[in-house]
């Protein structure tokens, strides 16, 4: 069984200086996942309720970041105390874990 984890933050979250999104992606791949996809929002909100956009006044505002990742359940499970704890560690951020029927293509080389 497969599932899709998705990890919710901002791309100003650090930890020790270092962004918080690089240190995820590297305990990701440290716990076996063979791949991660990062979208970066234009606009959202969060628990303040304070709009957060891409807009080009505000530049330096604070936008959502979402890392994806398909893998099966075990790998998922061993990834997930580690990405909690580097949430934790900084601003927060929210995780979701969905079951899901994953078809993996393969194309011509």
């Amino acid at each position: 069984m497969h599932e899709l984890l998705r990890i919710i933050l901002t791309d100003h979250d650090k930890k020790g200086g270092t962004p918080l999104l690089e240190l995820i992606l590297s305990s990701l791949a440290e716990h076996g996942i063979r791949g991660a996809t990062v979208l970066h929002g234009i606009a959202g909100f969060g628990k303040s309720g304070r709009r957060h956009s891409s807009h080009i006044l505000s530049i330096s505002d604070t936008l959502p970041v979402v890392i994806e990742v398909i893998e099966q359940t075990p790998v998922v499970e061993s990834a997930l105390g580690s990405v909690s704890e580097l949430l934790a560690s900084s601003g927060g951020g929210v995780i979701t874990r969905e079951k899901v029927t994953a078809y993996f293509i393969e194309g011509i080389k």
